[in-house]
């Protein structure tokens, strides 16, 4: 049962809001690239929006836009998307293109997160997460998933993010991993961050 909530973004946030855990505001969730050209008008006073599959895994399909103009649709990478470049992937996503299953899916505009001044230090080319592993109620590890230029500003590690332990008891960053390599800075900029702390760790 929790797999099967775990691997839909929507039914996810749903649990999350219940048990008062912030997640980011959804703008809008479409089945069909027909029903966003009804609905494009969520979009455009928006400053930014996340795109993604409600069911994907790996990071597949998902894209950042920085926000808008009359024309064109921008990435935080510095790209420029049409609308028919927008909806071509709406389409992609809602025909199960990045879905786990090949099934049909459903594609969700999130607000974007603006990252604060920590995670600007540690990441300066995207937005990094942590992740933490509850077994029984209880957390028993944590890790702090950090986005590099090769993983196109994604916390995800199959995209190339990089991985650090975090200490449950302090918040206090351990050794990491990218690529399989065993490191403790940053891939780019070279910023140490083992032993560094997760500011606001026990909220």
């Amino acid at each position: 049962h929790w797999m099967t909530v775990a691997n839909d973004k929507l039914a996810t946030k749903r649990h999350l809001d219940e048990g008062g855990v912030p997640t980011p505001r959804t703008l809008l969730s479409v089945e069909t690239e027909h029903e966003l050209d009804y609905r494009r008008g969520a979009l455009n006073a928006t400053q930014g929006f996340a795109l993604k599959p409600a069911s994907s895994s790996g990071g597949q399909g998902i894209v950042l836009f920085s926000g808008s103009d009359a024309d064109h649709f921008h990435l935080l990478n510095g790209e420029a998307w049409s609308y028919e470049q927008l909806r071509a992937h709406v389409r992609d996503i809602t025909r199960g293109l990045h879905s786990s299953a090949d099934d049909p899916d459903r594609a969700i505009f999130e607000e974007l997160i603006r990252p604060d001044v920590f995670s600007r230090s540690i990441a300066p080319d995207g937005i990094p997460d942590i992740r933490v592993l509850v077994v029984g109620g209880k957390p028993v590890a944590a890790m702090l998933r950090v986005p590099t230029r090769q993983s196109g500003g994604r916390a995800n590690l199959h995209q190339g993010a990089a991985g650090f332990s975090v200490d449950l008891a302090s918040g206090r960053l351990g050794t990491g991993i990218h690529e399989g390599q065993v490191i403790d800075r940053h891939p780019d900029s070279g910023e140490l961050l083992a032993g560094r702390e997760v500011p606001h760790w026990q909220e």
